[in-house]
């Protein structure tokens, strides 16, 4: 039987995808699941309690690209990846602006995402 182990926390700007969220976990009865609201930059989330952070399709509207990566960072453990879409921008520019932070490395490559992990 499948068991649902660890916690996902389901990270919106958008205050009606947080309401969706919390429909469809209580729904399904997803108690492990918890949809945070965010201001784009800092999130409610324990320093170092994620194992996987995954970005998607956000990445080329986020402001502060900066401040948002070392937001990840902070909340992503030391031996934790982070999955980030490039979404609709150039691999090199998504590329530099990790680099840029000095918290992450890029340490594999597909066409749709990098694999980051924190350098700390």
């Amino acid at each position: 039987m499948w068991q649902r182990k660890g916690t996902v926390y389901a990270v919106d700007i958008h205050q009606l995808a947080i309401e969706a969220a919390a429909n469809v976990t209580g729904k399904y009865n997803l108690k492990n699941v918890h949809p945070v609201l965010t201001d784009g930059i800092t999130v409610n989330i324990p320093p170092r309690s994620a194992d996987l952070v995954y970005a998607l399709d956000m990445f080329h509207m986020v402001k502060d690209t900066n401040a948002f990566l070392k937001e990840l960072c902070r909340i992503t453990k030391p031996d934790g990846i982070l999955i980030l879409e490039d979404g609709h921008q150039p691999r090199a520019l998504a590329k530099e602006k990790v680099n840029i932070t000095g918290c992450w490395e890029v340490v594999a490559e597909t066409k749709a995402y990098m694999k980051c992990k924190p350098k700390n």
